[in-house]
């Protein structure tokens, strides 16, 4: 986990180069994650979402890849990008 100062500035670089809205519950800045080893459908997978900065709320998960099958990181992020400025969370 990043220090808190570290994380704002991740999130303004993010906001600026993906077009990321900020967060709908808090107004805090927002980026995008990619997490290594998250458990999926009982498997160990490479996963994105966008969080917040400030109050952690996040979107839920795209699987990039897990140890079969790989989507395109770009197809993922772009997805988790929809639902973060979409509003649609889940």
């Amino acid at each position: 986990m990043m220090d808190k100062e570290l994380e704002r500035q991740y999130s303004q670089h993010h906001m600026q180069k993906y077009g990321l809205k900020t967060c709908p519950f808090c107004g805090g800045g927002a980026y995008i994650e990619k997490k290594h080893r998250a458990f999926i459908d009982g498997q160990t997978a490479l996963v994105a979402f966008v969080r917040c900065v400030e109050c952690n709320a996040r979107t839920g998960r795209e699987k990039i890849s897990d140890y079969g099958r790989t989507s395109t990181s770009s197809e993922a992020v772009a997805k988790v990008i929809a639902k973060w400025n979409g509003r649609t969370m889940a």
